[in-house]
């Protein structure tokens, strides 16, 4: 606090230009905790889609494996849903020749593919597992 000897009353407080130094350095120390909660709001904000789409996609998974018969050895589908915008692709296929699976012959990687754009770009991920479909025998 500055004092004035010149003045006859006795005054107590801050000046004007205390207020607006205390006011400075609290913006200089506040600036960097609003820059990490932004960033911490779009990522949340970017693992809820995220979240929300694989519950989509497994919701698809599940749906378009009691469409099929049990027998079913190589298929796919496709959806496309508005909210949040995503385009899936349900598929069934034979392990890959290269997967240390191969060699047993009935075993299938059922999968869905989902892509959207997120801030101009094109994201894509999948969901998917191993299935066994043994063929069944003629009576």
């Amino acid at each position: 606090m500055i004092h004035f000897k010149n003045s006859s009353e006795n005054h107590t407080g801050f000046t004007l230009i205390e207020v607006l130094i205390a006011l400075a350095i609290m913006m200089i120390v506040m600036i960097p905790v609003f820059m990490a909660q932004n960033r911490m709001t779009n990522t949340i904000a970017q693992y809820t889609w995220l979240l929300q789409r694989t519950l989509i996609a497994d919701d698809f998974l599940y749906k378009s494996k009691r469409a099929i018969a049990p027998d079913t050895q190589q298929t796919a589908a496709e959806n496309m849903i508005s909210n949040p915008p995503t385009k899936m692709l349900f598929s069934i296929n034979k392990v890959p020749g290269d997967s240390i699976l191969k060699n047993f012959n009935d075993i299938y990687i059922e999968k869905v593919n989902f892509e959207w754009s997120e801030s101009g770009r094109l994201r894509h991920t999948a969901l998917g597992g191993y299935v066994y479909k043994p063929k069944r025998k003629s009576s």
